[in-house]
Formats: structure tokens, C-alpha cells, sequence
């Protein structure tokens, strides 16, 4: 959905059309692993979902996609495996078991946020 910026230079960008242009580059190079920083960043809720779909469907074929993310839900939900640092300790597994080992208890102070397993989602304490 890039093709109505294509005349227009980097910097008369929204911040949210400039991610996606680099994510467009980064796969445009046809590259069989890509990792990309905060992909998801400065984008809506709309748009973060497509660029996952998007990725998960590279993934699907012959490429291998690692990214970084702060939002973990989008992650649990469409990501194969997850690596999960710490503390200094890093914990890397397939998404279910990542989901069955408890570490998402730890990751937010439970006064303010807890995970809810049912819906695998975080909730934010009353």
C-alpha cells in the first residue's frame, strides 16, 4: 500500500508511513533472513496487523523473519517461537511453551498488570 508515496522523499513522511517504507525495503531485497527493530512501532492497530500477516506469510515460505517488539500480545499470537530476555537470563522456545512457562507472570509488576491466560491477553489491575 506504499504506491501513492513512491514520489514523495523520505523526510515528508509520517513517522508511521516511513516505518512501513523501510519494512518494504527490507523485504524488497529478497533475503532469505530479515530482522527488523520495532517493526511494529508508530503504527495503528490496523496497520500493525497487516504488516504481522504480512511477515507471517513470508515466514511461511523460505524466509526466516526475527523482529523485536514491546507488544507482546501480537507476538503471542502470531509468532512461531519467542525469545525472552530478562534479567539477564533469556529464555527461547516455541510460542506455547514460551505461553506454559510462567514468564509472562514476571514481566510486569503484578499490581499494576497481570497476563490472563484464558485470553492471552494482559490486563490492567483495578
Amino acid at each position: 500500500d506504499l504506491s501513492a508515496l513512491q514520489e514523495r522523499k523520505l523526510h515528508t513522511l509520517s513517522d508511521g508511513q516511513l516505518q512501513k517504507a523501510l519494512i518494504a525495503r527490507a523485504i524488497a531485497q529478497d533475503a532469505s533472513l530479515i530482522i527488523l527493530d520495532e517493526p511494529l512501532s508508530h503504527l495503528d492497530l490496523h496497520h500493525k496487523s497487516s504488516i504481522l500477516k504480512l511477515l507471517k506469510s513470508l515466514s511461511e515460505g523460505d524466509k526466516a523473519i526475527v523482529f523485536t517488539t514491546h507488544d507482546i500480545s501480537f507476538a503471542l499470537e502470531m509468532c512461531t517461537h519467542i525469545i525472552y530476555i530478562h534479567e539477564g537470563q533469556i529464555l527461547q522456545s516455541d510460542t506455547l511453551t514460551f505461553l506454559r512457562s510462567g514468564a509472562l507472570k514476571t514481566m510486569f509488576p503484578e499490581k499494576h498488570i497481570f497476563f490472563d491466560e484464558v485470553s492471552k491477553t494482559f490486563k490492567i489491575v483495578n
